[in-house]
């Protein structure tokens, strides 16, 4: 459902903060001044999970986004957006159904300026912002999914077919202190995408430098290491600067359309002794259309202070890194705007003497 306050708005097709960034396929169009547009999704999920050694848990949650696109000029757009979320975690957005019927938080996920340069396929992005980098498969190696970082970026793109490009670059704030040094990220990755009639090959590269991390407390809560090394007092005994190369095979062969993916991450700083971390992935099918289904097999294993803690996958053996394991998964598309999914996980929580960890989850969502 979409409600557009002006006869003539056109919303930027180019994700802005409600579809998942892919910066090399951004397309540039715009909305008229003063134009609004409204979006959002619905997420309903029970979800089964079981540690070893605890209870086993069954638990409903949902999750729900409203976005707003508001067209400042033709080419600046504020991007805005509210969703729901356990208390304010950088890296989810659902929310349990218990409490005696509470009533539940919802929290600021967008704030941002988004900028369309002159310059063809040039665009700057500032505030509290969707995750400018590519991600294969939304891997969630290094990045949640439902992580929205705070800063500047710079997404830069082309084409000259069959062969294209992208290259994105930030700077964020990640912790302010009053009375210490604040904590930075400085992050760039570029791309390259051959596409033709078979399908799409996707290479390329990322750094990311977290300034003023070791020795300093770990983000988001000083009190939890999300896996992460530190010492007596919570401070990270290392820093991270974490190197990284991925790949994506696609084909588009009508009724079988397959996609084979690859991530590798290593943490270059210096003393690092469980730095690594890596994802593979094969998906099957492609959830388009009513009566469309995809599947998905993933293993990954992530060292301890391969990437930070806090910011990785929060659902993948229940958060945080020194973890291993596989994720099944299964789509079908039910209608136009619902789609059905069945996700397993079997993981292992601590690499070398480590706990199993199993979780399911079935997830109806709607997208208005």
């Amino acid at each position: 459902m979409k409600y557009r306050i002006q006869k003539r708005a056109i919303l930027l097709s180019a994700i802005l903060g409600i579809l998942p960034t892919a910066s090399y396929s951004q397309t540039l169009s715009f909305s008229p001044a003063g134009a609004l547009v409204f979006k959002g999704d619905f997420r309903y999920r029970h979800q089964y999970s079981k540690e070893e050694n605890m209870e086993q848990r069954n638990r409903d949650r949902f999750r729900l986004r409203l976005n707003m696109t508001a067209a400042v000029q033709e080419n600046v757009n504020i991007i805005a957006g509210l969703a729901t979320g356990i208390n304010n975690s950088p890296t989810t957005e659902i929310q349990d159904m218990t409490g005696g019927f509470s009533k539940k938080q919802v929290w600021l996920d967008l704030a941002y300026i988004d900028w369309t340069t002159p310059i063809t396929g040039l665009k700057v992005q500032g505030g509290k912002i969707k995750n400018p980098f590519y991600t294969v498969a939304r891997s969630q190696l290094i990045w949640d999914t439902d992580l929205n970082p705070e800063g500047l970026a710079i997404l830069c793109s082309g084409t000259s077919k069959p062969m294209g490009f992208f290259i994105n670059c930030a700077f964020f704030d990640v912790e302010e202190r009053a009375a210490a040094k604040d904590s930075y990220l400085l992050g760039g990755q570029v791309g390259l995408k051959h596409t033709d009639s078979s399908g799409n090959v996707i290479l390329g590269a990322s750094f990311y430098d977290y300034l003023n991390s070791r020795g300093f407390p770990t983000f988001y809560d000083p009190a939890k290491s999300y896996g992460n090394s530190v010492d007596a007092g919570k401070l990270y005994l290392f820093d991270y600067r974490m190197a990284e190369v991925f790949g994506e095979i696609s084909t588009t062969k009508p009724g079988f359309p397959l996609d084979i993916q690859a991530d590798y991450v290593a943490n270059m700083a210096p003393d690092v002794k469980a730095g690594l971390g890596y994802f593979a992935g094969i998906s099957l099918g492609k959830t388009a259309n009513p009566g469309s289904w995809a599947l998905r097999i993933q293993y990954r294993k992530l060292e301890k202070d391969a990437v930070i803690g806090v910011f990785t996958d929060s659902e993948f053996a229940g958060s945080g890194t020194d973890n291993k394991g596989w994720v099944f998964g299964a789509d079908f598309q039910a209608a136009r705007n619902i789609t059905a999914g069945l996700s397993y996980y079997k993981n292992q929580k601590g690499i070398a003497n480590g706990l199993d960890f199993t979780r399911m989850d079935f997830d109806l969502s709607f997208n208005f």
